[in-house]
Protein backbone atom coordinates (compact mmCIF):
# COMPACT_ATOMS: atom_id res chain seq x y z
CA UNK A 1 0.00 0.00 0.00
CA UNK A 2 0.94 3.18 -1.18
CA UNK A 3 0.34 6.31 1.75
CA UNK A 4 0.33 9.91 0.10
CA UNK A 5 -0.28 13.32 1.60
CA UNK A 6 -1.53 15.71 -0.59
CA UNK A 7 -1.91 19.41 -1.00
CA UNK A 8 -3.52 22.57 -2.53
CA UNK A 9 -2.67 26.22 -2.62
CA UNK A 10 -5.17 28.79 -0.94
CA UNK A 11 -3.99 32.29 0.49
CA UNK A 12 -3.52 32.11 4.34
CA UNK A 13 -0.79 32.03 6.24
CA UNK A 14 -1.13 30.62 10.03
CA UNK A 15 0.78 30.53 12.79
CA UNK A 16 3.06 33.79 13.18
CA UNK A 17 5.43 33.94 15.87
CA UNK A 18 3.71 37.46 16.83
CA UNK A 19 1.21 36.31 18.82
CA UNK A 20 1.54 33.46 21.46
CA UNK A 21 -2.16 33.97 22.16
CA UNK A 22 -3.16 32.32 19.24
CA UNK A 23 -5.40 29.12 19.66
CA UNK A 24 -5.12 25.80 18.05
CA UNK A 25 -8.27 23.95 17.48
CA UNK A 26 -9.24 19.77 16.99
CA UNK A 27 -12.13 19.25 15.67
CA UNK A 28 -13.44 15.90 15.97
CA UNK A 29 -15.56 14.13 13.13
CA UNK A 30 -18.72 12.44 13.68
CA UNK A 31 -17.54 9.91 16.57
CA UNK A 32 -14.20 10.23 16.67
CA UNK A 33 -12.37 9.13 19.89
CA UNK A 34 -10.24 11.24 21.37
CA UNK A 35 -9.28 8.04 23.82
CA UNK A 36 -6.16 7.60 22.36
CA UNK A 37 -4.88 11.22 21.25
CA UNK A 38 -5.03 13.28 24.46
CA UNK A 39 -0.65 13.11 24.39
CA UNK A 40 -0.51 13.79 20.87
CA UNK A 41 -2.91 16.83 21.34
CA UNK A 42 -0.85 17.89 24.26
CA UNK A 43 2.46 17.56 22.22
CA UNK A 44 0.60 19.78 19.10
CA UNK A 45 0.39 22.69 21.59
CA UNK A 46 3.81 22.14 22.95
CA UNK A 47 5.23 21.66 19.25
CA UNK A 48 3.81 25.10 18.33
CA UNK A 49 3.90 27.01 21.58
CA UNK A 50 0.20 27.68 21.52
CA UNK A 51 -3.11 26.94 23.75
CA UNK A 52 -4.90 23.88 22.31
CA UNK A 53 -8.41 23.68 22.24
CA UNK A 54 -10.89 20.25 21.61
CA UNK A 55 -13.97 21.79 19.96
CA UNK A 56 -17.27 19.91 20.15
CA UNK A 57 -17.89 17.02 17.63
CA UNK A 58 -19.50 17.99 14.06
CA UNK A 59 -20.69 15.57 11.68
CA UNK A 60 -19.49 15.34 8.14
CA UNK A 61 -22.49 15.94 5.88
CA UNK A 62 -23.55 12.76 4.35
CA UNK A 63 -23.21 14.58 0.80
CA UNK A 64 -19.21 14.28 1.41
CA UNK A 65 -19.22 10.81 0.46
CA UNK A 66 -18.50 9.74 -2.51
CA UNK A 67 -19.80 6.08 -3.69
CA UNK A 68 -17.37 5.60 -5.99
CA UNK A 69 -14.00 5.58 -4.19
CA UNK A 70 -16.36 4.78 -0.77
CA UNK A 71 -14.50 8.04 0.99
CA UNK A 72 -15.34 11.46 2.59
CA UNK A 73 -14.22 14.27 0.28
CA UNK A 74 -10.96 16.02 2.44
CA UNK A 75 -11.65 19.47 0.17
CA UNK A 76 -15.23 19.45 0.98
CA UNK A 77 -14.41 18.92 4.85
CA UNK A 78 -11.48 21.82 4.85
CA UNK A 79 -14.50 23.80 3.57
CA UNK A 80 -16.62 23.24 6.20
CA UNK A 81 -14.21 23.54 8.88
CA UNK A 82 -12.80 26.85 7.54
CA UNK A 83 -16.68 28.25 6.97
CA UNK A 84 -17.74 26.96 10.81
CA UNK A 85 -14.30 28.47 12.50
CA UNK A 86 -13.60 31.61 9.99
CA UNK A 87 -11.05 33.38 12.21
CA UNK A 88 -11.53 32.27 15.00
CA UNK A 89 -8.86 30.14 15.29
CA UNK A 90 -5.39 30.22 13.92
CA UNK A 91 -4.99 26.47 12.84
CA UNK A 92 -8.21 24.30 12.70
CA UNK A 93 -7.61 20.41 12.54
CA UNK A 94 -10.07 18.29 11.93
CA UNK A 95 -9.57 14.75 13.02
CA UNK A 96 -11.88 11.70 11.54
CA UNK A 97 -11.46 7.80 11.45
CA UNK A 98 -13.01 7.75 8.02
CA UNK A 99 -11.74 7.27 4.97
CA UNK A 100 -11.04 10.64 2.81
CA UNK A 101 -9.94 11.33 -0.99
CA UNK A 102 -9.00 14.29 -3.02
CA UNK A 103 -9.01 15.14 -6.68
CA UNK A 104 -5.69 15.75 -8.38
CA UNK A 105 -4.97 17.86 -10.93
CA UNK A 106 -3.16 16.14 -13.83
CA UNK A 107 -1.91 17.91 -17.03
CA UNK A 108 -4.24 15.15 -19.07
CA UNK A 109 -6.75 14.23 -16.67
CA UNK A 110 -7.44 14.62 -13.22
CA UNK A 111 -7.71 11.32 -10.90
CA UNK A 112 -8.90 10.65 -7.52
CA UNK A 113 -6.07 10.26 -4.65
CA UNK A 114 -7.42 7.83 -2.58
CA UNK A 115 -4.80 7.07 -0.10
CA UNK A 116 -4.78 10.44 1.96
CA UNK A 117 -3.85 10.42 5.77
CA UNK A 118 -3.96 14.38 5.91
CA UNK A 119 -4.75 17.17 3.67
CA UNK A 120 -4.23 20.53 4.00
CA UNK A 121 -3.96 23.63 1.43
CA UNK A 122 -0.35 25.48 1.14
CA UNK A 123 -0.38 27.67 2.39
CA UNK A 124 -3.44 27.83 4.72
CA UNK A 125 -4.88 27.28 8.39
CA UNK A 126 -7.19 24.09 8.19
CA UNK A 127 -6.11 20.49 7.63
CA UNK A 128 -8.07 16.72 8.02
CA UNK A 129 -6.30 14.00 9.24
CA UNK A 130 -7.94 10.36 8.94
CA UNK A 131 -6.36 7.68 11.30
CA UNK A 132 -8.30 5.40 9.88
CA UNK A 133 -5.14 3.81 8.23
CA UNK A 134 -3.70 3.45 11.41
CA UNK A 135 -6.36 1.49 12.84
CA UNK A 136 -4.62 -1.32 14.08
CA UNK A 137 -0.83 -0.07 14.02
CA UNK A 138 0.94 0.19 17.24
CA UNK A 139 2.54 3.59 16.44
CA UNK A 140 -0.92 4.85 16.17
CA UNK A 141 -0.35 7.69 18.01
CA UNK A 142 2.99 8.40 16.11
CA UNK A 143 1.97 8.36 13.13
CA UNK A 144 -1.25 10.73 14.17
CA UNK A 145 1.47 13.06 15.78
CA UNK A 146 3.55 13.56 12.50
CA UNK A 147 0.72 13.52 9.77
CA UNK A 148 -0.22 16.93 11.76
CA UNK A 149 3.37 18.39 11.38
CA UNK A 150 3.78 17.14 7.82
CA UNK A 151 -0.03 18.54 7.37
CA UNK A 152 0.11 22.39 9.43
CA UNK A 153 3.50 22.56 7.98
CA UNK A 154 1.70 22.40 4.07
CA UNK A 155 -0.58 25.22 5.91
CA UNK A 156 2.57 27.20 6.89
CA UNK A 157 3.45 27.42 3.22
CA UNK A 158 6.14 24.18 3.29
CA UNK A 159 6.15 21.64 0.24
CA UNK A 160 7.39 18.48 0.34
CA UNK A 161 11.13 18.14 1.74
CA UNK A 162 14.09 15.51 0.12
CA UNK A 163 15.06 15.03 3.90
CA UNK A 164 13.67 11.46 5.16
CA UNK A 165 13.92 12.48 8.39
CA UNK A 166 11.66 15.68 8.50
CA UNK A 167 8.02 15.86 8.86
CA UNK A 168 7.48 17.55 5.40
CA UNK A 169 9.27 13.97 3.24
CA UNK A 170 6.63 13.61 1.25
CA UNK A 171 6.20 9.20 1.68
CA UNK A 172 6.81 8.60 5.51
CA UNK A 173 6.60 12.01 7.56
CA UNK A 174 9.32 12.54 10.12
CA UNK A 175 8.75 13.62 13.87
CA UNK A 176 9.96 16.91 13.27
CA UNK A 177 10.65 20.11 10.95
CA UNK A 178 14.29 19.98 9.09
CA UNK A 179 16.71 22.91 9.57
CA UNK A 180 15.48 23.90 6.10
CA UNK A 181 12.24 23.87 6.17
CA UNK A 182 12.52 25.85 9.59
CA UNK A 183 14.34 28.46 7.75
CA UNK A 184 11.39 28.70 5.42
CA UNK A 185 8.66 29.54 7.83
CA UNK A 186 10.98 32.10 9.46
CA UNK A 187 10.45 31.16 12.62
CA UNK A 188 6.75 30.36 12.17
CA UNK A 189 7.98 26.65 13.55
CA UNK A 190 9.26 26.61 16.96
CA UNK A 191 12.52 24.53 18.05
Amino acid sequence: MVVTFSCNRVSTLSLSESNKDEVIAFQPLDDYDFKETKSTIGYIGIFFKRKVVVLPAINIPSSYFNAVVNRYSADSIITLLSRVHKGNFVEVIGLTNKDIYTIKEDPFMPYYDEDLIGFGYQPGNTCIISDRPYKNNDFRVQKLRNSILHEVGHNMGLSHCQNNKCAMFEKKAGTDHCTGCRKKTKGRTPR
